[in-house]
């Protein structure tokens, strides 16, 4: 009798072997707020469309680049290092798009559309 099967999680899976490339870039944060809630959830969203594995190290602590509580936890202050490791086929694309986020100073995080409006 077969089991019956559960449905796979919905995971981004980079392509493994020697010819997956590897980018590692350091930013400086230079949002005056740091990296907190907002520019946590825009860094994820960002990150979310591309098949790539990510990584943000700040000091001696890591974390994945799809966890909004991970990123937070790196309490990354103004003038914060922060070190992106990003493996996978679109690895390229996604650290241009970390890049923007950063010479930007996240300024999406605060788009009035982003904003929640009491009702």
């Amino acid at each position: 009798m077969k089991k019956p099967t559960q449905p796979a999680a919905h995971k981004k899976i980079a392509p493994d072997g020697p010819n997956k490339p590897t980018l590692r870039q350091t930013f400086i944060m230079t949002n005056r707020n740091g990296l907190h809630a907002r520019p946590c959830a825009l860094l994820v969203k960002t990150l979310r469309p591309f098949a790539c594995e990510v990584e943000v190290e700040h000091d001696d602590t890591t974390a994945s680049g799809n966890s909004i509580l991970g990123l937070m936890a790196l309490a990354a202050g103004f003038e914060s290092k922060l070190t992106f490791i990003i493996s996978g086929g679109e690895a390229a694309r996604a650290m241009a798009a970390v890049q923007r986020l950063f010479e930007t100073q996240f300024e999406a995080a605060y788009a009035p559309e982003n904003k929640v409006i009491a009702a």
